[in-house]
């Protein structure tokens, strides 16, 4: 199982603070945006059904780099926030491995490390 079934399995057996150390520890993302990637994925996971179409479109957005594409296709999806389709591009790029925890995406959507 990787880390996104293992934090999710947590969160639909309502243990979201156990649900947010793991995924703090396996990411090595700081609190306030383990917050934010745990809404996002009760979010998300209460509006999304069981086989979905969104997310394989998502993924072939992100590896063209067309990042903004992606979020518009996840406001639209999900009918979530642009923080909250943000926040679950940005975790569909480190699941894709296109991202690593510390790190970010300029402007040109090429990896930059953070300080």
């Amino acid at each position: 199982m990787n880390v996104d079934n293992d934090v999710l399995d947590l969160l639909s057996n309502g243990q979201e603070l156990d649900a947010l150390e793991l995924h703090r520890e396996r990411t090595g993302v700081g609190h306030e945006e383990a917050v934010a990637h745990i809404q996002a994925a009760k979010q998300i996971s209460h509006n999304m059904p069981g086989n979905d179409p969104a997310i394989p479109e998502i993924d072939a957005l992100l590896h063209a780099r067309k990042k903004i594409e992606a979020i518009k296709v996840a406001r639209q999806a999900y009918s979530i926030g642009l923080k909250e389709a943000k926040d679950l591009v940005e975790e569909r790029q480190y699941v894709l491995g296109l991202r690593t925890p510390g790190s970010s995406f300029n402007l040109f959507g090429f990896l930059k490390k953070s300080k």
